[in-house]
């Protein structure tokens, strides 16, 4: 299930950059398991998207003539490096009270451990994946590209508001996240701002002070003209504040469609 977003949440995006030190695909490999997962922390975010880099991936190329040297198939390699990288369950152990979940983790993690898998033994001598093959770690094939300003190609970050959270208590968890992370991130790549909605929030509050407050003197000399109290034009147009303190209060204690399918 998709969280309960949508584009219109949109409140931030950034630019991963690097000083150059860093290749395209280890910034993005930093974005996919450090950068994202650190956002989705925030309370409030409702998810992260990611434009451009290249995507990390493993890379077996088999070489045909030691397969056939040591007589083994394409199935056994692809199965070994299956059952290796796999994750399964074994059930429960109580203790007293308490019962703990078995769970058995296979998630290989660089070239090396997938070249040291054991895929069958031959009169006794063990035949492993780098017997048979050459891994690498190569970029996925792109679908599309981001550039921005002067780099062709980097990436970009997308954080979108879950419905009915406040984007400014939102948008101050996401500050502090990307200051965490410039303080955390290896040497050369940084997290640069280049739209928060903080700015348009804080122009719209400004341009509804300013129209409410215009209506309010309008109003006032309206009714001075008119009626020639200042006293009663002044409680006429203490109406108009007040209608909009109380629509605000009334949308705000009002709940969310997220909230009314729940309840």
């Amino acid at each position: 299930m998709a969280p309960p977003t949508s584009a219109a949440g949109e409140v931030c995006r950034y630019e991963v950059k690097s000083n150059g030190t860093r290749s395209i695909m280890e910034m993005r490999t930093l974005h996919d398991w450090v950068i994202i997962p650190r956002f989705l922390k925030v309370k409030g975010v409702g998810d992260v998207a990611n434009f451009g880099g290249d995507a990390k991936q493993f890379v077996v190329s088999i070489e045909p003539e030691q397969l056939v040297r040591v007589g083994v198939s394409f199935n056994d390699v692809a199965d070994a490096i299956r059952s290796n990288n796999g994750t399964a369950g074994g059930s429960v152990v109580t203790r007293g009270s308490m019962s703990f979940v078995i769970r058995g983790r296979g998630a290989l993690k660089d070239e090396k451990e997938i070249g040291n898998i054991f895929v069958k033994s031959i009169d006794g001598t063990p035949i492993f994946i780098s017997d048979l093959a050459d891994v690498t770690a190569e970029p996925k094939l792109p679908s599309g590209i981001f550039g921005k300003d002067d780099n062709p190609h980097t990436i970009e970050g997308l954080i979108t508001l879950r419905k009915g959270e406040n984007p400014s208590a939102v948008l101050g968890g996401v500050e502090e996240a990307v200051s965490e992370l410039n303080k955390s991130l290896p040497s050369g790549v940084q997290l640069a701002v280049f739209y928060n909605r903080a700015h348009l929030v804080s122009t719209t509050m400004e341009t509804v002070g300013h129209s409410v407050g215009m209506g309010i003197a309008l109003v006032i000399v309206v009714l001075l003209f008119f009626l020639g109290s200042p006293r009663l034009a002044l409680l006429v147009s203490l109406t108009i504040p007040f209608s909009f303190l109380f629509a605000v209060t009334l949308n705000s204690n009002l709940p969310s469609p997220m909230q009314a399918a729940m309840a």
